[in-house]
């Protein structure tokens, strides 16, 4: 964004690409801990999948209404450019959070909604978090892989597709709108309708909550896997980046209804810390993703070497799912269900 030109500064021309490779780095984090850690107390067992994805729409919506004000905040140099969407965004952020701090309710036991939630365990004690447990937990970490996996072609395609558009094609990423927010509408759209449909075959008891999960895990990871298959079978164009985008994150949402709501499944009294951590085990590919493209087309800028990239993220979206499969659980653990006798005067115990 910015440019050193001897001494002296300037500011470089707006490039949507290279606006939503920091913009759409994980961020926030924080938020995804509070977040959990309220639905555990607001979401009952056969609630969980479309409560999060009703929350976690949010974040789709937000980036198809953002790719398009971006653009039109930063080529108004009346307003100041590049740098005001980011004092603006940064402005609604803290407008929002006073509904956020006025409405929200810690538990039901504060709404009337108390008596509708009936599985709502008591939560006043505070407890210590047994990190050792969880650290070394099979399922736990069956959520982290799976997590950093979806996350990895996530990023992928939110990072690195617009520049291999712009380098094989030539295409200018401001002006492709259907990339750049279709999907991020049809993710939120699917991840709804996911997260419906697979509380209501739990509720049904057509499928337990654990291959509940597994179904729609395998479901969202092969068809995203299976939409690559145009980019390597017939000769790749636009127009099949495009239909893939759409496919690949059109299937994302389905991680509403298997991944996403795991982390309530096994650990509900410490599903925020869970969820958080998983979060930030994610998070790391949107360090490595740059540094891995960068070592595959360094050499060679070509569609080979972007293919095998397109390779590799479907390969990590695979073995993410098996491992999930492998070792997820959908019962509380252990150590989430025991009290928790030791010293919680810290409200951290290694065990």
């Amino acid at each position: 964004m910015v440019r050193k030109n001897d001494s002296t500064f300037t500011l470089a021309p707006y490039n949507e690409s290279n606006f939503n490779s920091i913009t759409n780095r994980p961020n926030q984090g924080m938020v995804i801990s509070a977040v959990f850690t309220l639905l555990s107390k607001w979401a009952s067992a056969g609630d969980r999948s479309i409560m999060v994805s009703i929350v976690f729409s949010g974040k789709a919506l937000g980036g198809v209404i953002a790719s398009y004000t971006s653009g039109l905040i930063c080529s108004s140099y009346k307003i100041g450019g590049w740098p005001m969407s980011f004092y603006i965004y940064s402005m609604f952020g803290a407008v929002l959070a006073i509904p956020w701090i006025t409405f929200v309710s810690e538990s039901p036991a504060e709404q009337d909604e108390f008596t509708c939630i009936s599985n709502t365990p008591n939560k006043n004690k505070s407890r210590a978090i047994p990190l050792y447990d969880i650290f070394t937990s099979k399922p736990g970490w069956a959520i982290a892989v799976a997590k950093f996996s979806t996350t990895f072609a996530n990023n992928f395609f939110l990072i690195e597709v617009p520049t291999f558009l712009s380098n094989m094609f030539g295409v200018n990423v401001n002006k492709i709108g259907l990339l750049t927010s279709l999907p991020s509408f049809i993710a939120a759209v699917t991840g709804l309708l996911s997260a419906a449909v697979a509380d209501y075959i739990i509720q049904q008891k057509y499928l337990s909550i654990l291959k509940t999960r597994h179904l729609f895990v395998v479901l969202g990871v092969v068809l995203s896997v299976v939409g690559f298959i145009p980019l390597v079978v017939n000769d790749c164009n636009v127009l099949a980046v495009e239909i893939l985008s759409i496919v690949f994150f059109a299937v994302y949402g389905f991680n509403s209804a298997s991944v996403f709501p795991n982390a309530m499944d096994i650990a509900d009294e410490y599903a925020g810390f869970v969820a958080g951590a998983t979060h930030t085990f994610a998070s790391c590919t949107g360090i490595i993703i740059p540094i891995v493209t960068e070592l595959v087309i360094k050499e060679q800028n070509s569609l080979e070497r972007w293919m095998v990239l397109f390779f590799l993220t479907g390969g990590v979206n695979l073995l993410g799912m098996v491992y999930f499969i492998m070792f997820s659980e959908a019962e509380q653990q252990v150590w989430s269900e025991q009290k928790n006798n030791k010293d919680e005067r810290s409200g951290l115990i290694i065990k």
